[in-house]
């Protein structure tokens, strides 16, 4: 399969949002409940779905008191979103 649009520059989401970084949005598209039309089929892993499924794993073998799986892998999002938005160009 081939790239038919290239890859949007990660460093230029803030910038391509009036300055703001866009939160809501990037959050949404990790975690899989917005899809982008322009990646056609879903190729690329649904992070979110993906980190709450690992977590989730974890969390049957072993036994973490306290422990919430999904707040986990909201957390594994999150640290990805504070990567981007420490990536935007100034």
């Amino acid at each position: 399969m081939w790239l038919t649009k290239r890859p949007t520059d990660l460093t230029t989401l803030a910038k391509a949002n009036g300055g703001v970084f866009p939160i809501q949005r990037v959050y949404e598209i990790i975690d899989g409940r917005q899809m982008l039309p322009a990646h056609g089929i879903r190729g690329m892993p649904i992070w979110g779905a993906r980190y709450i499924e690992e977590e989730t794993r974890f969390c049957s073998y072993a036994y973490v008191p306290g422990a919430d799986c999904e707040t986990i892998a909201r957390t594994r999002i999150l640290t990805v979103m504070d990567y981007l938005n420490r990536l935007q160009v100034k």
